[in-house]
């Protein structure tokens, strides 16, 4: 997926910067810079290569492509940044132009995310030169901006985030190229071996006790360290130091979000803090929750359940607010329409659990074609749900393409099934040709 940046390029460098520490450049081939001509004019873009966890625990790679000139250029780009300074309006008005250049020389419906900088306490009402929330979200939906403050603050990097992964995950769902590059057999990127920290740090090994007695004595030992303010704080200053130097992201199972949770194949706590909270509404589930749910292989009937009886909306993108660029043309206004995100039942079928689809099926308000759904079953080699989907469709469907589409993931098993079938149907319809 590749992601072009536009704005003063003393502002976007700065959100570069930003997103690399969060998305761990470490991991990734090295960034690399590129001359290419385009009307005979040299253009010098920059690539970053970056990494983000999605639903299935898988990292994939994006790549930000930023250009000297400040325009976009000849690769076309997926989603696009516009970056701007809330304390310098002037940076704020050329988001316009931004936005023309999008529908000039990118795809109609090309996503986009504002990112707002701000660099001083100011409050809002005391500074006229500087935007504020209220200007931004009458011009552009309040769902595709969020602010970076650039002050100094440990805790700036998490609120920007906080705002910004959610944007960019919607963006990798709703992203064709990203199905692709998921059921691609080979890698498509370099990640380095994370170091082995026990050659580099001393550990403990498990103590063998001969009695009980000397068992309390060496607990009771232990736990004094822990009683020990000045001890226990140092220890908890190195780890935060050895996790800061190897890029080890953490994240607090009781607070991350479900779709945090289920990225990194902890979907027991997920279980947990939903089933044994005293209060469930402590856990709010957004879209890019619920799409995850469906798509992790880890979901059963019981869990999507549960949620869906308690957030059935949040299953719905044309509940929530996704927006995306003009369509392709001339731009004549600023109006912007709704993201296309793939259906509850197509989520479904790449997760693949049959009893989720069945019932979802059933559930619809409105009758929907099932063609990518079962192209999704095929892709992902969910043999089950392609016999199901295929038995609700009668055999009206093009074998020849989906037998082309589970020879692109070598599934012989589905090869082979599509094959037999579409044989089968065939000979069917002589048949009763010849009745006729």
């Amino acid at each position: 997926m590749y992601i072009g940046i536009l704005g003063p390029s003393n502002y976007y460098l700065k959100v570069v910067e930003v997103i690399s520490r969060i998305y761990n450049p470490q991991l990734c081939i090295n960034n690399s810079n590129t001359n290419r001509s385009n009307n005979n004019q040299e253009i010098k873009l920059n690539t970053k290569h970056l990494l983000i966890k999605i639903w299935n625990r898988r990292y994939l790679q994006f790549f930000i492509n930023y250009y000297e000139n400040n325009q976009l250029g000849p690769i076309r780009s997926q989603a696009i940044i516009l970056v701007f300074s809330v304390d310098d309006r002037d940076s704020f008005n050329q988001v316009a132009h931004f936005f023309q250049q999008v529908d000039k020389y990118e795809y109609g419906g090309t996503p986009v995310i504002l990112v707002g900088l701000s660099n001083n306490h100011t409050d809002v009402g005391t500074d006229n030169n500087r935007v504020g929330l209220s200007e931004i979200t009458n011009l552009y939906p309040r769902s595709i901006y969020c602010e970076l403050k650039t002050f100094d603050s440990p805790e700036n990097i998490q609120d920007f985030k906080k705002q910004f992964h959610p944007l960019l995950s919607l963006m990798f769902l709703s992203c064709p190229s990203t199905i692709s590059q998921i059921c691609s057999k080979t890698a498509p990127y370099k990640v380095k071996k994370a170091p082995d920290l026990f050659d580099v740090y001393p550990y403990s090994t498990p103590v063998d006790f001969s009695n009980q007695t000397d068992r309390l004595a060496y607990e009771q030992s232990f736990f004094k360290v822990f009683k020990n303010k000045v001890i226990l704080s140092y220890i908890f200053k190195q780890i935060h130091h050895i996790n800061h130097k190897y890029q080890i992201k953490t994240f607090n199972p009781f607070t991350a979000t479900p779709n945090v949770l289920i990225a990194n194949g902890c979907i027991n706590q997920l279980k947990d803090r939903l089933y044994n909270s005293n209060n469930n509404n402590e856990i709010e589930f957004s879209y890019l929750d619920a799409v995850c749910l469906l798509r992790s292989n880890d979901t059963d009937f019981q869990l999507f359940k549960f949620v869906y009886d308690r957030a059935k909306h949040s299953f719905h993108s044309e509940k929530g607010d996704l927006y995306w660029t003009a369509s392709q043309g001339t731009l004549t206004n600023l109006h912007l329409n709704t993201i296309k995100c793939l259906t509850p039942i197509e989520n479904a079928s790449i997760g693949g659990n049959i009893d989720i689809v069945k019932f979802l099926i059933l559930e619809r308000e409105k009758k929907e074609a099932l063609d990518i759904s079962l192209d999704l079953a095929i892709l992902f080699n969910h043999l089950p749900l392609v016999k199901f989907y295929l038995k609700i469709m009668k055999g009206y469907c093009f074998f020849d393409h989906l037998i082309a589409l589970a020879n692109s993931q070598n599934n012989e098993t589905i090869k082979q099934y599509l094959y037999k079938k579409s044989k089968s149907i065939n000979l069917n319809k002589i048949k009763s040709l010849v009745k006729s």
